[in-house]
C-alpha cells in the first residue's frame, strides 16, 4: 500500500510538471517582442490550482517544470550559463512562492469552498490568487529580466505589467477549472446532450465567423452566459476557458480584433477582455451553483425533517392557526388513530372526535396560541378506530416573520398502557405488601423450622443417652426460649411429679430452684395443674395478682426471689400421652416478655422433645429386652454350633463308611458285566446295567458330600497343571454321550481353533462342566438341544452350557448356588452339585453364573481368568 501511494505521488508530481512546461510553451505564443513576458500566462493557473487541491507539497513539480521552461530561453547578454541557470532557479522560487502565497490568502480563514458554487468563493479565487498574489512572480520575474540585462530600463514598467496581467488571466481562466475539477464534487450534474451540442454549435459559429470573419469577440459574450446559466459547475467553467483558449488561439494566429491592435496595447486589451468576460461568467455560474446548492440543502433539510417526523414513535400534528384546521400529521399519529391521513387533513377536530373531545382539543389549542407558550396535557382522552386511547400531549404555536402565531404543533405520546399500569400499581402494591407480610411469616416460619429441626438432630443424636439426653434439652430450650427452664416428668404411676431437669446462667440460682421445687401430685399447683388439664398456662404479663392466683404458696417465694415479668407451663406429649412439663421463665431485666409465636414454639420443640425422652425411655427398656434376648440367642447359637458340627462330623463319617461298600458294588458290578465266570442272559445283563448306574449314581452323591465336608472343614485344595480347557470339555461331552443318546438329545459343541491353555485343576474344572452338562441334558425333553461353548475374552476363557428345556423361574434363578437348593418339583440330586460348582470356579478367580426364561431354556456359564 505504501509503494503504490508513493508510486501515485511521483506520478503526480511528474505530471505537473509536464503540464507547466507544455501549457508554457503555448503561452509563449503570445509575448512581447523580448521574448520574455506574455499576456495570458496558463502555467500560474495550474500552479494555483495544484496547491488549492494537493497543498503545498507539490511545490517542487512546479519549480521544476517552471525551470525547465525558463532555463530553455533565458539568455542573458553576458552570455554566461551558470547566471541563466541561476536566473531560472530564482524566477521558479518566485512562481512557487506565488501559487502558496496566493492559496494561503484563499485560504486564510476557511471560508474558501473548492467547488466554488458561492460567490465569494470565485471572488477569493480571483482577487487574491489572481489579482494579489501575481504580482509576486511578476515583481521577481520583471527584476531578474532587469538583472540580467535582457530588458532595457525604459521597458520594465511594460514587462512588469504585462507579467501581472498574464498571470492574473491564467489564474482566472485556467485555476477554476482545474481546481473544480480536481475537487470532489458530492452532487455531481449531467447537462442535457441536445443543449451541449447546441452550444458547441453556436460556438463554433462564433469562432469562425464572429471572431474570425467579423473580428468582434461579443459574439462569444452570449454564449458564455448561456454555459454559465444552463450548465453544471465543472462543465460551465470548464466552457469558459474554451472561450478564452479559443479567443488566445486566434489572436495567436493573427485573427480577430486584438490581433490588428499593436503588440503593446493588443495584449494588454486582450486580458482585459479576458478577465471580464470569464470572470463574469465564473461569478455568474457561482450564483447560479449556490442556488441550486441552497436548493439541495433545503431538499435536504425538508428530507431530514420529513423522516424525523415520519420516524418518530409519537404522534406528531400541525394545524394552521386561523380556524385549527390539520395540515401535517406523522405515520405514528395515522398508526394511532387507526384512520388514513387523507380523512384528517384539512379538516378540524370537530370534523374527526366526538363533540365534547373536539371542544377540549380547541380550548387547549387556542390557550397555547393565546398564551404562545408550551401547553403541557398530562392526560386527554381520544377516540379512535381501536378504542379510546389516552394521551400525554404538549402544544406549542409557530410563530412568522411578524412574530404572530401562523401554525400549532402537537406531540402526542400514548400513556395508555401506562394508564393502566398505574391502574394496576394500587392493587400490586397492596399485593406487595401482602407478600412482604407472607414473606416475613414464611422467615418467621422458617426459622421456626430451622430451630426445631436442629433441636430434632440434636435429640436425636443423645436420644440413646437419658442423662445427656435431658441436659441437652433444657439447656437449648433454655438457650433458646427464656432465662429459666425448668422441665418436670411424670412418674411412672402417672399420679404424682417428680424427676426435674433445671437450666439457668447462674448455677446457684438453678440449686435454689432445684431445692425449692418438691414433689407434688397431679392436679396440685401449675405443673401438676398443667398435667391434669393438658393444657398450656401462658402468662405473657405476671403480676402480684396472677402469681397469688397460678402459684402453689410454696413456690411464690421462688417466683418473688426470681423476679418473673413472665412465663409459660407446655404440656410435653409423646404419643398420645403426657410425659412431662416444661417451663420457662423471662425475669424483669432484660428480658422482653413471651408472645403468642414463643408459645407455639415451644410446644413444638416440647413436644419434639417428649418424644424424644419417650424415645430414650423406650430405648433404655429396649435395652435391658435386648441384653436378655441376646444372652438366649447365645445360648441358642452356640447349641446350633454343636449340632452344625455333629451334622459335618455325621456326614463325612458316613460318606466315608458309604465309599467302600459303593466300591465293592461297582467292582463285582463291572466283573458280573465282563461275564468272565459264565454268560449272562439278556435279563441278567440288564440287571447287571441298572446296579451298576445306581451305584454310580450314589457314589456320586457320596463324592458331592465329602467335597462339602472338605469345604466346611477347610481341607479343599486344587492340583494346578497347564491344560487345555477344549480338551477338558470334549473328554467330558464324550463321558455324557450315552445320556445324551438315551434322551434322544442332541449336542452342539463349539470350541475356539487354537488350545486353550490355562493354569486350573483339570478334575476340578471337569467337574464343574460335567455337572453345567448333566443339569441340561436332564432338564431338556427328548428331541432337544444341549449346546456347549467354549469362548476367549478379553478378560478371560467363558464356558457356556445351553439347553432348550422348560427354563427355570425368575424367583428359584436367586437360590440354585446355594447348599440344598433344588428346584421347585425337581426330585433328583441333593442340591450340592451347583453350589459345590460355584466354589471350584471361584476358589480358581473365576466367576458363574445362570441366564434363564421359563418355556426357553437355560444358559449357564462360567468364566475363568486367563495368565
Amino acid at each position: 500500500m505504501e509503494q503504490a501511494g508513493g508510486a501515485r505521488k511521483w506520478a503526480r508530481m511528474g505530471a505537473i510538471a509536464v503540464a507547466y512546461v507544455f501549457s508554457a510553451w503555448i503561452a509563449k505564443l503570445i509575448g512581447l517582442p523580448s521574448g520574455y513576458v506574455t499576456a495570458v500566462w496558463p502555467p500560474a493557473g495550474i500552479a494555483l490550482a495544484v496547491v488549492l487541491a494537493y497543498g503545498p507539497g507539490v511545490g517542487p513539480a512546479i519549480w521544476l517544470g517552471c525551470f525547465l521552461h525558463t532555463v530553455t530561453y533565458w539568455r542573458g547578454p553576458g552570455g554566461s550559463p551558470a547566471a541563466d541557470v541561476a536566473a531560472s532557479a530564482v524566477v521558479s522560487l518566485g512562481a512557487v512562492a506565488q501559487a502558496c502565497a496566493g492559496a494561503w490568502l484563499i485560504r486564510r480563514d476557511n471560508g474558501f469552498r473548492p467547488e466554488l458554487d458561492d460567490v465569494l468563493a470565485v471572488l477569493r479565487l480571483v482577487l487574491l490568487g489572481g489579482v494579489v498574489a501575481c504580482g509576486i512572480n511578476a515583481v521577481v520575474g520583471t527584476a531578474m529580466l532587469a538583472a540580467s540585462g535582457l530588458v532595457p530600463a525604459n521597458g520594465l514598467a511594460l514587462h512588469l505589467l504585462t507579467w501581472w496581467s498574464g498571470d492574473a488571466v491564467g489564474v482566472t481562466v485556467l485555476a477554476p477549472t482545474l481546481l473544480v475539477w480536481l475537487a470532489p464534487q458530492p452532487h455531481p450534474e449531467r447537462p442535457h446532450l441536445a443543449e451541449l451540442l447546441g452550444w458547441g454549435g453556436a460556438l463554433a459559429v462564433a469562432t469562425f465567423y464572429g471572431f474570425g470573419v467579423l473580428g468582434h469577440g461579443f459574439f462569444f459574450v452570449p454564449l458564455a452566459v448561456w454555459a454559465a446559466v444552463r450548465f453544471p459547475t465543472r462543465l460551465a467553467l470548464t466552457a469558459q476557458t474554451a472561450i478564452a483558449t479559443i479567443v488566445f488561439a486566434l489572436t495567436a494566429a493573427g485573427v480577430g480584433p486584438f490581433a490588428a491592435l499593436p503588440r503593446s496595447s493588443a495584449l494588454p486589451t486582450l486580458d482585459g477582455w479576458m478577465i471580464s468576460l470569464v470572470g463574469s461568467a465564473m461569478l455568474i455560474v457561482a450564483a447560479f451553483a449556490g442556488q441550486r446548492r441552497a436548493a439541495r440543502e433545503l431538499h435536504d433539510s425538508s428530507q431530514l425533517f420529513t423522516s424525523v417526523v415520519e420516524n418518530l414513535p409519537n404522534m406528531i400534528f400541525v394545524k394552521e392557526a386561523r380556524e385549527l384546521r390539520m395540515v401535517l400529521l406523522n405515520a405514528a399519529g395515522e398508526a394511532l388513530l387507526g384512520r388514513p391521513r387523507a380523512e384528517q387533513l384539512g379538516k378540524n377536530d370537530a370534523d374527526v372526535f366526538p363533540p365534547d373531545q373536539a371542544r377540549f382539543f380547541e380550548q387547549k389549542d387556542r390557550e397555547a396560541l393565546r398564551q404562545r407558550s408550551l401547553v403541557d396535557i398530562p392526560e386527554e382522552a381520544i377516540d379512535t378506530a381501536g378504542g379510546t386511547r389516552y394521551l400525554h400531549t404538549k402544544k406549542v404555536p409557530i410563530m412568522d416573520e411578524h412574530g404572530e402565531p401562523r401554525y400549532l404543533l402537537g406531540i402526542s405520546e400514548d400513556i395508555t398502557e401506562l394508564k393502566r399500569a398505574r391502574a394496576q400499581i394500587g392493587s400490586l402494591d397492596a399485593e406487595l405488601a401482602r407478600r412482604i407480610a407472607a414473606e416475613e411469616e414464611l422467615k418467621r416460619q422458617d426459622e421456626r423450622l430451622r430451630i426445631m429441626v436442629d433441636a430434632g438432630h440434636a435429640f436425636a443424636e443423645a436420644s440413646t443417652d437419658y442423662p445427656r439426653l435431658m441436659e441437652l434439652i433444657v439447656a437449648r430450650l433454655g438457650g433458646l426460649l427464656g432465662d429459666l427452664c425448668v422441665i418436670r416428668l411424670l412418674e411412672p404411676d402417672g399420679a404424682s411429679v417428680g424427676t426435674t431437669f433445671i437450666h439457668h446462667a447462674e448455677p446457684e440460682l438453678a440449686d435454689f430452684v432445684r431445692a425449692t421445687l418438691q414433689p407434688q401430685k397431679v392436679g396440685e399447683g401449675l405443673y401438676g395443674d398443667a398435667f391434669l388439664r393438658g393444657e398450656p398456662i401462658f402468662l405473657p404479663q405476671a403480676t402480684s395478682a396472677m402469681l397469688r392466683a397460678k402459684v402453689a404458696p410454696a413456690h411464690r417465694p421462688l417466683f418473688e426471689r426470681l423476679d418473673v415479668s413472665s412465663f409459660m407451663f407446655v404440656p410435653m406429649r409423646a404419643r398420645g400421652r403426657t410425659v412431662g412439663a416444661l417451663a420457662l421463665y423471662r425475669l424483669m431485666q432484660p428480658s422482653r416478655p413471651f408472645v403468642d409465636a414463643d408459645l407455639h414454639l415451644a410446644q413444638d420443640l416440647g413436644d419434639r422433645a417428649a418424644l424424644a425422652i419417650d424415645n430414650a425411655q423406650l430405648y433404655a427398656h429396649l435395652e435391658e429386652r435386648v441384653a436378655e434376648r441376646t444372652e438366649e440367642l447365645q445360648g441358642a447359637y452356640g447349641r446350633l454350633q454343636d449340632l452344625d458340627r455333629m451334622k459335618d462330623s455325621f456326614v463325612g463319617s458316613v460318606s466315608h463308611e458309604l465309599r467302600m461298600p459303593l466300591t465293592t458294588i461297582l467292582g463285582y458290578a463291572d466283573f458280573l458285566a465282563e461275564q468272565d465266570q459264565g454268560p449272562l442272559n439278556e435279563e441278567q445283563a440288564d440287571f447287571v446295567e441298572q446296579i451298576h448306574r445306581g451305584a454310580t449314581r450314589i457314589r456320586r452323591i457320596v463324592d458331592d458330600l465329602l467335597d462339602f465336608a472338605s469345604m466346611d472343614a477347610g481341607t479343599f485344595g486344587l492340583r494346578r497343571n497347564d491344560v487345555d480347557l477344549g480338551a477338558i470339555c470334549r473328554e467330558v461331552a464324550a463321558s455324557m454321550r450315552p445320556q445324551l443318546d438315551e434322551g434322544g438329545l442332541e449336542l452342539e459343541q463349539t470350541y475356539p481353533e487354537e488350545p486353550v491353555v490355562l493354569h486350573v485343576d483339570a478334575e476340578r474344572i471337569g467337574q464343574v462342566v460335567l455337572n453345567l452338562l448333566s443339569n441340561a441334558v436332564k432338564a431338556t425333553p427328548a428331541g432337544g438341544r444341549v449346546s456347549l461353548r467354549l469362548v476367549v475374552e478379553p478378560t478371560g476363557v467363558r464356558c457356556e452350557v445351553a439347553d432348550t428345556g422348560r427354563g427355570i423361574r425368575p424367583e428359584d434363578q436367586s437360590n440354585l448356588f446355594q447348599r440344598f437348593r433344588r428346584l421347585t418339583g425337581s426330585l433328583s440330586g441333593t442340591g450340592l452339585g451347583l453350589s459345590i460348582s460355584k466354589a471350584l470356579v471361584e476358589a480358581h478367580g473365576g466367576s458363574i453364573g445362570v441366564a434363564s426364561e421359563p418355556g426357553k431354556g437355560s444358559r449357564f456359564w462360567f468364566t475363568l481368568p486367563t495368565p
